[in-house]
């Protein structure tokens, strides 16, 4: 039996990738982790191009299930947050730059984006 394990779906990119360039006639099961999930809104750029790949992808494989949590993670609360189009893995020391960036060229709109923070509960 062959295993895809997607360890981060975001948009589904790699989904996409693997089936056109990889399947090579074989049989193939797909597990996919994104913890992200639970954290964006559903009409989000992120949720819709993922949920557009996996309706897209998902026939090709024999089996098809996808995780909202982190691979390898404990029950535990954690902290998501979203801003600037970076998530909880992106990098936040930018993402405050930008923000002053805009403040201070009086970018209002831009620097008015919602910072998100939701507060996850991981189970195993």
């Amino acid at each position: 039996m062959n295993y895809f394990i997607d360890c981060g779906i975001n948009r589904g990119q790699s989904i996409t990738s693997f089936r056109k360039y990889f399947f090579q006639n074989k049989k193939w099961n797909y597990i996919g982790y994104e913890p992200a999930n639970k954290g964006l809104q559903n009409n989000s750029y992120q949720i819709i191009k993922m949920n557009q790949s996996i309706k897209e992808n998902s026939r090709f494989f024999e089996t098809f299930k996808v995780f909202d949590k982190a691979v390898g993670s404990i029950s535990k609360r954690r902290l998501f947050w979203y801003f600037y189009g970076s998530g909880s893995t992106g990098n936040i020391i930018k993402v405050i730059k930008m923000f002053l960036n805009d403040l201070k060229n009086l970018n209002l709109k831009n620097a008015l984006r919602i910072f998100k923070f939701t507060i996850l509960l991981d189970s195993v």
